[in-house]
């Protein structure tokens, strides 16, 4: 009788543990206690894990959790292997900040050596006229995941301005540029592979998350906090900037200018976006910042 009781139980405790690893340590995070010490040690989801290594000192408490939700989140929904820039400045300190969530390892920032200054939870607060980083990416020297009509940029601020501060962009030689103006003259602009500026609506703040997506050669639209600013027809043009992008200035052909004045707690590159797709990624991110107490 003993024997025939410990079949099934063994049977159950494998079907649990695939079912466990298949969601990226569901039991877990719904606060199951049945799981062995060995799946605990597994409870985040691998992309996450694949972050976690290559930071150097952990973050502690829920913020382990939340920074799992926020990368589970997109990976479910199908975003997080679009991305190509992900660096996640609210974080627990300036050398976790600087990794690419995308790819570890891969386009990780480097300070040039300015005296940048990191808040905790916050971001890196840019002094508006030497703070840069660089990514270390060529959008033409490196186009995958993204192309030429197909790119999305994005930041969030806790700053609000309303001038010509760029919390990203590069233009190279031959003026391809790609960029974003939050708020500046009363209206959320930028380029993204075109010679003249592309005008959204007025946001009326920058704290949040400013976006620019070009879907088409002649598609491009701007959102704030996942809510569109309208649309602009600006046709794209031969090519994509063969330089490197930087963040909190732009690159302007080999020079840093456009200085970004604040704290910037998020930057984001990836191919292009629809209307829900904008949403969505606002909710995911938004749901991280507010659990840091922004």
């Amino acid at each position: 009788m003993k024997k025939l009781l410990i079949i099934p139980i063994l049977l159950l405790s494998v079907l649990c543990n695939a079912q466990f690893a298949k969601g990226g340590g569901a039991f877990l995070k719904t606060g199951s206690s049945f799981m062995s010490a060995q799946a605990e040690a597994s409870s985040y989801c691998a992309e996450y894990d694949v972050i976690l290594a290559a930071f150097g000192t952990d973050p502690t408490g829920d913020t382990l959790t939340w920074q799992n939700d926020m990368v589970y989140s997109l990976d479910s929904a199908g975003y997080y292997d679009r991305i190509k820039l992900w660096y996640v400045f609210a974080n627990n300190d300036s050398t976790n900040a600087k990794i690419n969530w995308a790819s570890p390892g891969t386009y990780n920032l480097t300070n040039p050596g300015t005296s940048l200054t990191f808040v905790r939870s916050q971001g890196f607060d840019a002094d508006g006229s030497t703070d840069y980083l660089t990514t270390g990416w060529s959008p033409r020297g490196d186009s995958s995941k993204i192309g030429l009509n197909s790119l999305t940029i994005a930041s969030w601020q806790l700053a609000n301005i309303n001038t010509t501060y760029m919390p990203l962009g590069v233009t190279d030689a031959a003026g391809f540029p790609i960029y974003i103006y939050p708020r500046t003259s009363d209206a959320l602009r930028g380029r993204i592979n075109v010679s003249a500026t592309s005008s959204f609506s007025d946001p009326g703040s920058t704290v949040g998350l400013s976006m620019i997506t070009r879907t088409d050669h002649n598609v491009l639209e701007g959102y704030f906090n996942g809510a569109s600013q309208g649309n602009d027809n600006d046709e794209s043009g031969s090519n994509m900037p063969d330089a490197t992008m930087y963040v909190l200035a732009q690159n302007n052909n080999g020079t840093a200018a456009s200085f970004f004045d604040g704290i910037i707690s998020m930057i984001l590159v990836m191919n292009g976006v629809t209307d829900t797709e904008a949403t969505n990624i606002y909710n995911i991110l938004h749901r991280y910042m507010t659990r840091m107490g922004q």
